[in-house]
């Protein structure tokens, strides 16, 4: 099996966060929101979307029944295809907060044993959520570099950087529970749809 192996950044982080992950090349991009959401710690608990320089499409992971002209099943399309027309993709992640990840292909992995992820590489700690994104977490690290700061009791339970830690084992362990299913539609399936 083919696996594309991939780098997930965190728009707008000094210094950059970032997880590298191998993801079978078949899966779709509901498999790829689950596979994102699980190496950044991301409960799933707000809405998430794809979306493309250049292409009026966005591409939902999960949605109903009902979509707008430029929405498109995240469920029904490979990742493959679109990466191999693509440079890097867009993810958005909470709309509020605007989690913005920049994903793009490191390699390609031609005899990838296995139907589920696996994180290879991570730099930097994960971030709690509902705390304004990456302007937030900003604010919540100069507030606990500063004892003396008035906010700091507060903020240091809302944000314990210690809980945050990265663990690589644990992500692996959960992202093999993630069984990727080949998607059936590729980009150019989508391409003659519009």
């Amino acid at each position: 099996m083919k696996a594309l192996q991939l780098k997930i950044t965190i728009k707008g982080t000094k210094p950059p966060v970032w997880r590298t992950v191998n993801v079978p090349a078949a899966a779709t991009f509901t498999d790829l929101d689950r596979i994102i959401r699980t190496v950044f710690a991301w409960k799933g608990d707000h809405l998430s979307m794809f979306q493309f320089k250049g292409w009026d499409i966005t591409i939902l992971p999960a949605c109903s029944d009902e979509l707008d002209k430029d929405e498109v099943d995240g469920r029904e399309y490979a990742i493959e295809s679109f990466f191999m027309m693509h440079e890097k993709i867009s993810y958005i992640y909470d709309f509020g907060d605007y989690w913005e990840h920049e994903i793009r292909v490191m390699d390609l992995v031609d005899d990838y044993p296995e139907d589920y992820p696996k994180m290879v590489r991570f730099r930097g700690s994960n971030f709690p959520e509902d705390c304004g994104g990456v302007w937030g977490v900003e604010y919540l690290k100069s507030t606990l570099e500063n004892p003396a700061d008035p906010d700091y009791e507060k903020v240091l339970e809302i944000y314990d950087p210690a809980v945050y830690v990265m663990d690589r084992d644990q992500v692996n362990a959960a992202l093999a529970d993630i069984h990727c299913q080949p998607g059936h539609k590729s980009i150019m399936d989508l391409m003659f749809h519009y």
